[in-house]
């Protein structure tokens, strides 16, 4: 904003930026993973760092077939993103899940023989998430599936813990 005499005013170069906590859910993180949705997640999570606090929360799995725990559980630093790094409940049978995928491929099946694929393929390991506070949306929350109940029996859990 120019003043009386044309010159800058101190109000036209203060630019206040304020830092911002996020936080990324993804199931696989690391440098040498390059599947699309886990790169794409590990260069926007890099950019933010540079200019806000971000944390990823991820399984401690670098192979998507097997699941197998093959990171240290707990947290560290990769490029400037702090990293949260949980257990895998559940690994997969590759030779289990290659069978019954080979199966349900090529034969009459009903619902019930896709939810097994769906188990065999996604595993059966609840998910959590945890607020730490109580968006103004909240209401909508509670029309959201998840697993056996909704977003919000799962924080109002959370919410009567703490």
């Amino acid at each position: 904003m120019a003043g009386k005499c044309g010159r800058q005013t101190a109000n036209a170069s203060i630019h206040i930026q304020r830092v911002v906590r996020i936080a990324f859910i993804i199931h696989r993180y690391g440098t040498e993973i390059l599947g699309g949705p886990e790169y794409a997640c590990r260069l926007t999570a890099e950019q933010l760092a540079e200019r806000h606090d971000v944390d990823v929360l991820t399984t401690c799995a670098r192979d998507p077939g097997t699941w197998r725990n093959e990171y240290p559980e707990g947290s560290d630093r990769v490029r400037g993103v702090t990293v949260r790094r949980f257990a895998s409940a559940q690994t997969r049978d590759m030779a289990e899940f290659e069978r019954y995928s080979e199966w349900i491929f090529h034969n009459p099946h009903d619902a019930e023989d896709e939810k097994e694929w769906l188990k065999l393929f996604d595993g059966t390991t609840p998910i959590l998430i945890l607020l730490d506070e109580r968006p103004p949306y909240f209401h909508y929350l509670d029309t959201q599936r998840v697993g056996n109940g909704t977003v919000a029996d799962i924080a109002a859990v959370v919410d009567n813990c703490a």
